[in-house]
């Protein structure tokens, strides 16, 4: 299939490790019901984790049938009429198994319990060329001197203001990152990575096409895109969620490209779901696959149709934040978002240059149901990385904007630790620069972190969502007052207070950023006598003008 491990180049870096062979007389087998399971709803840390069980709890999400292992007496039977099984999908209830008759085919759906057995498209392609398939090609970073901490990190970080809840503490601390990739190599010797194994943070590891727990041998795709999230390397690279914890799941196949990829991702992410995962990030999509068999169209990108973008979809159900590459089709003929990054519940991130343009190549919307595709966008285009031998590089893709973004989600989910995922998701659009006219271009644009945890202070929330332009509240007032500062443009901004007669009576400098607002406590001003004000906000040559009272 064509895949995307969105990125817009392919590198020579291509892992000569052997890859597991793809089997190519696959069924799905579905089951009718659970019925006879040892597992019970009422008993949910039997097979969820504690962190699994409180999400959904700070979510309101009740424990349901599909949380709940397949039955085993189901998949003991099942197996005396299959060749191997391959994978156990308790969304789905049911499993995948290579089977080589039709007389197995006839005795599975001959089983009372099984509701249906579907053949899935798979046919290996014995000569493929490998390395062509997934890994980056990465341009090293010239000399430079840093502007800040984040070296050449610098710009991509600040885009969405992420700098300014690392200010405010918040770094990811507590959350669980979930990362989908193509492997991880090296991950466990590059110093930038460090920190996550001296400080116990990388809480698992798997790969899905091996069937093992090694995931830094293979593919290093997943390298850069952890890079840009978890770096740890002063004045070269931080990542906009260094304190966080990560999970890493190797489900894409570096030698060969079919349907069972999906299905690694669907049991991936119910493993990351029930070990407490907060956020998703991935940067894998689907499209078509090679030889041809099983191939998606477009139609089927409706925001619920393809198996990947189901299992997207759940996991968002079960609380978990999940966002995905929009893909790089955008001057390809594909053209659209793939899979899973249609889904109704998925933010599709797409790609920005280091000036807010528009990446060319990253995917365009709408999705087949014509829901507004990408959802949000961050910088994708010159990112700034980490590779496997440790060194600083560019590179771009919506591979890397959706990372850089989900770190961020990360530090906004620790600072509101009990904000449901719909409302971190809500927040986000609202915070984006798009939010009032969006298109499927941008979707609904570049989000502001910083306005996304202001959105989040309930007691600010309604003054925040309605203002259209920059207020005082109260007013009039007798202690001291709010300023909720919405300018027009971004740049330095002064206020200034004056008296009737005209005398500057207070005053300060604010300097914003793109796309931003800022609640502003006016201290000093308590200390006015009673009477009537005139505030001046001026920004370059526009100035704004609010009359105000002092009881």
């Amino acid at each position: 299939m064509k895949r995307f491990l969105l990125l817009a180049l392919v590198s020579l870096l291509y892992s000569t490790d052997s890859i597991c062979a793809e089997p190519s007389n696959v069924y799905f087998i579905q089951f009718k019901d659970r019925a006879g399971s040892t597992y019970s709803t009422e008993r949910p840390l039997v097979f969820l984790s504690a962190k699994a069980v409180e999400r959904r709890k700070k979510c309101g999400i009740a424990i349901t049938e599909n949380d709940k292992p397949i039955n085993a007496i189901y998949i003991q039977q099942v197996a005396l009429y299959t060749d191997s099984i391959i994978h156990r999908l308790k969304w789905f209830n049911g499993v995948t198994a290579t089977v080589s008759s039709n007389a197995q085919v006839n005795a599975l759906k001959a089983l009372p319990f099984v509701k249906d057995v579907q053949q899935l498209d798979i046919t290996p392609v014995a000569a493929k060329d490998a390395w062509k398939k997934l890994e980056t090609e990465y341009t090293a970073i010239t000399e430079s001197e840093p502007i800040s901490e984040y070296g050449a990190g610098e710009n991509q970080t600040t885009m969405l203001s992420v700098d300014s809840l690392h200010s405010k503490g918040y770094k990811g601390q507590g959350i669980i990152i979930a990362v989908f990739d193509n492997g991880f190599n090296h991950v466990d010797t590059v110093g930038a990575f460090r920190h996550l194994f001296t400080d116990n943070r990388l809480l698992y590891t798997y790969d899905y096409v091996k069937r093992v727990k090694d995931v830094f041998n293979v593919g290093d795709h997943g390298t850069g895109v952890l890079s840009a999230m978890a770096a740890l390397r002063p004045y070269d690279l931080i990542g906009t969620a260094p304190e966080a914890s990560y999970m890493l799941f190797a489900t894409e196949n570096n030698a060969d490209e079919n349907i069972l990829e999906e299905y690694n991702w669907a049991e991936a992410a119910e493993k990351a779901d029930s070990l407490g995962a907060d956020v998703f990030t991935t940067s894998l999509g689907y499209t078509q696959f090679s030889p041809a068999f099983g191939d998606h169209v477009y139609e089927d990108m409706t925001g619920n149709k393809t198996v990947i973008t189901q299992a997207a979809n759940i996991a968002f159900s079960k609380g978990i934040v999940v966002l995905n590459s929009a893909g790089n089709e955008g001057e390809k003929p594909w053209y659209h978002i793939s899979a899973p990054a249609d889904g109704k519940d998925v933010i599709a991130v797409g790609a920005v240059d280091k000036n807010m343009v528009m990446a060319k190549f990253s995917s365009r919307g709408p999705n087949a149901s014509q829901q507004i595709k990408p959802d949000l966008d961050a910088q994708g285009a010159d990112v700034s990385l980490i590779n496997l031998y440790g060194e600083l590089v560019k590179s771009n893709g919506t591979s890397f904007s959706c990372p850089i973004l989900a770190g961020g989600v990360a530090c906004l989910i620790q600072a509101y630790k009990d904000s449901s995922a719909a409302k971190i998701k809500t927040v986000l659009m609202q915070s984006a620069h798009k939010y009032n006219n969006p298109d499927n271009n941008f979707g609904y644009g570049i989000p502001n972190l910083y306005k996304a945890f202001l959105l989040l202070q309930e007691h600010n929330n309604e003054k925040l969502a309605s203002a259209t332009e920059s207020v005082i509240y109260p007013n009039p007032f007798t202690s001291t007052p709010t300023l909720l500062l919405k300018p027009e443009g971004y740049g330095p901004i002064n206020v200034s207070i004056y008296n009737y007669l005209g005398q500057k009576v207070w005053g300060n400098d604010y300097n914003m950023r793109f796309n931003s607002i800022e609640i502003i406590s006016m201290n000093g001003t308590e200390t006015l006598q009673s009477g009537n004000y005139i505030v001046h906000i001026k920004q370059g040559d526009k100035k704004k003008i609010i009359r105000i009272f002092r009881r």
